[in-house]
């Protein structure tokens, strides 16, 4: 027979897991982290586990998209400072400030191929479309002006943070004066 969880126990159940997910995928990494260690960790059976996740590749994406909305909110709070292209490059920096800090993110060049192909068809299209109306309202919002189209300003805002963590994990000593003068150079490219 089959427990049964109410709503708020599994509101708890999916926040233990993904606070668990970001302990494993911090200490062990993608590869080395296992259903059973999540579920351990959050107190239920393996079974369990796949009530509330098809694998453990979309209780990572679901731990990613918490982060992501974290991101998010930094980004916005740079820009209700300064709601222009500075703001956008100062949310730009700070966003790379805090993925810098998170060990997970350097396992994911190496663990991304073997994740990706894991995910259900079209799932990597939904979320690059998820991004692009992100970046649609923030342009909205703010009135700013771009000079190329959302679609192409998504996909370089995501090569550049993705580009300016990796170069930070490659090249010891200080690189954010680099990392400063390449984000301003592209949002000054992006932006009116």
């Amino acid at each position: 027979m089959t427990k049964s969880f109410g709503e708020h126990e599994t509101e708890l159940i999916r926040h233990s897991l993904i606070e668990a997910c970001k302990q494993c995928w911090n200490r062990f990494g993608y590869r080395r982290t296992g259903v059973r260690e999540l579920a351990q960790m959050a107190n239920i059976s393996v079974g369990a586990f796949y009530r509330f996740y098809d694998s453990k590749e979309m209780l990572f994406l679901a731990t990613a998209g918490e982060y992501q909305e974290e991101l998010v909110t930094l980004f916005h709070e740079s820009m209700r400072k300064s709601p222009d292209k500075h703001g956008v490059a100062d949310g730009l920096r700070a966003m790379s400030a805090v993925m810098a800090q998170q060990p997970w993110l350097a396992g994911m060049r190496e663990d991304w191929p073997v994740i990706a192909r894991k995910l259900p068809p079209g799932y990597i299209e939904q979320d690059f479309h998820g991004d692009v109306v992100r970046i649609d309202s923030i342009v909205a919002q703010y009135g700013l002006t771009p000079r190329v189209s959302v679609e192409t300003a998504t996909r370089i805002i995501d090569i550049l943070l993705t580009s300016v963590n990796q170069v930070g994990d490659m090249v010891p000593g200080e690189t954010a004066a680099a990392a400063d003068f390449i984000i301003d150079s592209v949002v000054d490219k992006l932006f009116e």
